[in-house]
């Protein structure tokens, strides 16, 4: 199954109740039960929770000091998106 086809699926057949999709080597802490899906259904809010690593460890969490994760074998992913929650 692709990304595509569980948000064509979840449109279809899960409206009004709230959706997570993830890769499948993420793990959901704790907290996520305290978040107002309600508020985001009227509000209409979709998260997409990415994953970046600071350039140089003691440096300010800015978009600066941000880079992507490597993925396997070394290359840089192209892509940082990896959770969204609607």
């Amino acid at each position: 199954m692709n990304m595509s086809d569980f948000f064509l699926y979840s449109s279809r057949n899960l409206m009004d109740k709230p959706v997570i999709a993830l890769n499948g080597d993420i793990m959901l802490g704790e907290g996520f039960h305290r978040i107002n899906t309600e508020r985001m259904r009227d509000e209409k809010v979709m998260y997409s929770l990415s994953r970046y690593n600071l350039i140089e460890a003691g440096l300010p969490c800015e978009p600066k000091n941000m880079r992507l994760p490597k993925g396997y074998l070394g290359k840089i992913f192209v892509s940082s998106y990896f959770l969204y929650f609607y």
